[in-house]
């Protein structure tokens, strides 16, 4: 039954990767054209690239974020949490009661916790600070992007668990979904709004495409 659920997944998440993959090009490339309008995240962006060898010699921070993101994710799904721990040396683990569930054991690899945060506490932060979270928002979005592309090819068994074909799927939509809602929102709320519906209706056209080419296919083999 679970492996039926993963194949169903799998099959609604593919399309939706391609249409969610263009909307972020967009929201990606308004930022790059418009870069004095945020040079602040651009800055944050090439601090987080620049510092990542020497912020990697440590690796509780990432360790910290990560098994924190577990932790929150299980209790979104209303599990219980047994225990939590976090070394530099021995890495960590979250020990928690849960039905199977890849939204806690993927979310570490398509969840950037800490830009995430901040970039939730905008709204109610002083605007002298406000104009400036675009930097740690930036710094730690890129920062977790090379961890988890360090972590996926060094095979974690959070993917082995899932399946690597599944996990691959299912990482990268959400991958796309998570960091496209937080770069739609430094350029405006409405950008937000405007991306889930242009990622959705991409991958409807994208769907579409792809079944007129295969009809057609079809019908010119026969």
């Amino acid at each position: 039954m679970i492996i039926l659920l993963k194949i169903l997944t799998a099959l609604i998440l593919i399309p939706l990767i391609s249409g969610f993959g263009e909307a972020l090009y967009k929201i990606s490339w308004s930022i790059i054209e418009a870069y004095e309008s945020h040079i602040l995240l651009l800055i944050g962006l090439g601090a987080g690239l620049l510092l990542f060898p020497i912020l990697s010699k440590s690796k509780f921070i990432r360790t910290f974020e990560h098994e924190m993101t577990h932790l929150i994710f299980a209790k979104l799904f209303f599990g219980k949490i047994k225990k939590l721990n976090v070394t530099d040396e021995q890495g960590g683990f979250v020990e928690y009661t849960s039905y199977p569930n890849p939204f806690i054991s993927l979310s570490p690899y398509f969840f950037p916790l800490f830009s995430a945060i901040i970039s939730i506490l905008i709204p109610i932060l002083h605007p002298a600070i406000s104009k400036y979270a675009a930097i740690p928002i930036g710094f730690f979005l890129i920062q977790h992007l090379i961890y988890i592309i360090i972590e996926i090819l060094s095979s974690q068994p959070d993917i082995k668990e899932e399946g690597r074909i599944f996990s691959a799927i299912f990482i990268t939509f959400f991958l796309i979904f998570c960091y496209g809602t937080i770069l739609a929102e430094q350029v405006s709320y409405n950008q937000i709004l405007l991306f889930y519906k242009n990622g959705f209706s991409q991958s409807i056209d994208n769907l579409s495409k792809f079944y007129h080419y295969l009809f057609r296919a079809i019908a010119n083999m026969k």
